[in-house]
């Protein structure tokens, strides 16, 4: 059981440019390593394809898991925080 969400959003500055906000991304422990996630990104990238979305958005709390699925750290992103009580 692993679940993903994504969500149309857009990035502006110079250029606009349609991205997938992926968030919400788990397995229970028991389906690790399953291939189950794997398939689920395989799944979200061909429908951003369709969607001429050509970058997904991940906030991760531990980035290098997602590298094998092609993601990488962003140089120059803005950071920032959100106070929980807000």
């Amino acid at each position: 059981m692993s679940s993903l969400e994504a969500y149309d959003w857009h990035l502006t500055g110079y250029a606009r440019c349609s991205v997938a906000a992926v968030a919400g991304v788990g397995t229970l422990p028991e389906y690790r390593r399953l291939g189950l996630l794997r398939t689920a990104m395989t799944m979200l990238f061909a429908e951003m394809r369709q969607k001429g979305q050509p970058v997904a958005a991940l906030y991760a709390s531990q980035a290098a898991i997602y590298r094998r699925y092609g993601y990488s750290e962003m140089p120059g992103a803005q950071q920032y925080s959100v106070d929980p009580l807000d």
